[in-house]
């Protein structure tokens, strides 16, 4: 390998640990921390700020262009199974194979949401 090749997976390992460490250590958002590792490799690499910035936006908008794609292809799916009745047909079939969990709660109950919000916000601020 050459010397260029060399550094240049040095520098994406030098950006992938500090992401990592955001993510698992700090608890920052993935798509920040994902953020400022593109930002910490784009300045390693040399770029100017204006191409930096330029790079980031055309590789995140690609990304969540093709993502949104398949997600209105999904809704469209999800829509067309209501309207012919599979989803309905899936739901009685998967109820009658494995049966109802708790048959005597036909609705899920406020104390229940916030119980589990509350017990999420905590194990989020640890």
């Amino acid at each position: 390998m050459n010397d260029l090749g060399f550094w240049k997976i040095v520098i994406m390992a030098a950006g992938i640990g500090p992401m990592l460490l955001l993510n698992i250590r700090y608890k920052i958002n993935g798509l920040v921390a994902l953020l400022l590792a593109s930002l910490f490799v784009g300045v390693l690499e040399g770029l100017g700020l204006m191409k930096l910035v330029a790079t980031i936006q055309t590789g995140f908008g690609s990304t969540l262009g093709s993502l949104a794609l398949i997600v209105v292809f999904g809704a469209v799916l999800g829509r067309l199974m209501v309207d012919c009745g599979a989803s309905h047909q899936i739901a009685s079939t998967l109820l009658h194979k494995f049966g109802r969990r708790y048959p005597h709660r036909n609705d899920l109950r406020y104390r229940d949401v916030l119980r589990g919000c509350l017990h999420h916000s905590r194990t989020v601020g640890d």
